[in-house]
């Protein structure tokens, strides 16, 4: 069963506990380079990928591929997290599409910066997400792009869509931390999310070196499945990443 942490927020790592951790192996993602000449150095970049729970993922060169089942008895989550870290100010985007996506079916698809001590503490990591919250027992209702910025000091920030593809972009700069999106709704331009009370996603920064991460999660008893999420043309617009 799903929990809320301290009864009021779905953080990403309350899916994942222990198991979490056991499952982690080394994957190759080729991120794609077009249009970001940053990104020219992480050809070939090197992944860590975790696993727990009844998801699977496709990779090819250009994609990941999520599948969750109609079903699910305990929690699922699927990571993919950079093995080197980012420095204070960097932007980061990955491109989403919703393939096969029920109504209010539970599942969170993130952007992620991860908290200094990840993976030895998996929670407490701001996400930047395409969300559909559960019909039952979640925190919220409806289709939406959020922000999780309680783990750094920030606020819970939602903003309804319907959109089933689209760009989630995450800026970090001046000791803050922006989550942005783009779809068929924003003229191509990147937009702050930001909730009913005119409220920015905007979140405190760690104030020290970060990795990123990709990440699909639900569990009982908000999920309603199945579902299918693909994540492609992750790529680094500025900064640098080092090991």
């Amino acid at each position: 069963m799903i929990h809320a942490h301290r009864s009021t927020f779905l953080r990403p790592r309350t899916f994942a506990l222990a198991a979490f951790v056991l499952a982690v192996t080394v994957s190759l993602v080729t991120a794609t380079t077009a249009g970001a000449t940053p990104l020219k150095r992480w050809q070939g970049l090197r992944w860590h990928k975790a696993t727990t729970g009844s998801v699977t993922i496709s990779q090819s060169r250009r994609a990941l591929r999520f599948t969750l089942p109609s079903t699910l008895t305990g929690d699922a989550t699927a990571t993919y997290y950079t093995r080197c870290k980012m420095g204070h100010n960097f932007a980061a985007q990955v491109r989403y599409r919703l393939v096969v996506w029920p109504p209010a079916n539970g599942v969170r698809v993130g952007l992620l910066v991860n908290n200094p001590d990840y993976p030895a503490q998996l929670d407490n990591s701001v996400t930047t997400e395409r969300t559909s919250f559960g019909a039952t027992g979640d925190v919220g209702s409806g289709e939406n792009y959020v922000q999780n910025g309680i783990a750094s000091g920030g606020g819970f920030i939602v903003q309804p869509t319907a959109a089933m593809r689209g760009t989630l972009r995450v800026v970090q700069h001046a000791g803050t931390i922006t989550s942005q999106y783009r779809d068929a709704t924003t003229g191509g331009q990147f937009v702050t999310i930001t909730d009913s009370a005119a409220n920015p996603a905007i979140a405190p920064d760690y104030g020290a070196p970060v990795s990123l991460g990709l990440q699909v999660w639900s569990g009982p008893p908000v999920f309603a499945g199945p579902a299918k999420v693909t994540l492609t043309k992750f790529r680094i617009t500025s900064g640098h990443c080092t090991v």
